[in-house]
């Protein structure tokens, strides 16, 4: 009879990682964004990544989500352990990678509960999806964040008001539950009780599914609610400290 050796802390730390990123050099619009940049994250820890407006923070999560606008230059993206650096973004959402971007864009034509129910059939790749029962948890989670059941029946941020957008934002989060949640500003100009639900959101899914959570933030309101794990400063593409 043959036993396994139990892994290393080594081995451990590379089978709780999700993100790996190793020197990563990327830009838009001919201009470098991203200088050598590495970063790993793991499942179930929340990292805070803050620094100055364009120090690189909103182009590091469009270039982990697949952004077409941004290029690589340099060095990989690995997703446990998958090269993903040239992957295109719904394979990478099909992962478990979410962003929730800072400025959501308006979909004229598009019903919100349409636009939840394709994204969810899509990532699930169930051909046995039960819409029905999808329907039910959104307006279950939809009354549970606030947000009034009319609005799924309007297009999706179109004439949102800037709470509707974020509480949408929300809604989405919770009804896919990523594997890697990054969010961009979220917290701006929220009032308290939102600021709360999104606190609470993001300790639920790190608690109840092991999701890992990239923060960018500038305030450190959020942090008090969703105490990170680590917190990494940015600056002119580079991260320059981190630590607690």
């Amino acid at each position: 009879m043959t036993t396994r050796a139990k892994p290393t802390s080594t081995e451990q730390a590379s089978a709780d990682t999700l993100l790996e990123i190793e020197r990563l050099s990327a830009g838009a619009d001919g201009k470098r964004l991203i200088d050598e940049l590495s970063l790993s994250l793991e499942s179930g820890k929340i990292h805070a990544l803050m620094g100055a407006n364009g120090a690189g923070k909103s182009s590091l999560a469009h270039v982990i989500a697949g952004h077409p606008g941004f290029r690589v230059l340099g060095g990989s993206v690995r997703w446990q352990g998958e090269a993903i650096t040239d992957m295109p973004p719904h394979l990478r959402a099909r992962k478990g990678i979410f962003l929730a971007f800072q400025h959501p864009i308006a979909l004229p034509g598009v019903q919100v509960s349409v636009f939840l129910r394709e994204s969810a059939r899509a990532i699930s790749g169930d051909n046995n999806f039960d819409a029905m029962a999808f329907m039910r948890e959104i307006k279950e989670k939809s009354k549970q964040i606030g947000l009034d059941s009319s609005l799924l029946r309007r297009a999706v941020n179109d004439n949102f008001s800037g709470g509707e957008r974020k509480r949408f934002e929300i809604l989405q989060i919770l009804l896919l539950a990523p594997k890697l949640l990054i969010l961009d500003e979220i917290d701006s100009g929220l009032d308290v009780d939102a600021l709360r639900l999104v606190g609470s959101t993001i300790n639920t899914l790190k608690e109840q599914h092991g999701t890992a959570v990239l923060l960018i933030t500038h305030y450190k309101r959020l942090l008090e609610l969703a105490p990170p794990d680590l917190v990494h400063v940015m600056q002119n593409g580079k991260i320059i400290e981190q630590g607690d």
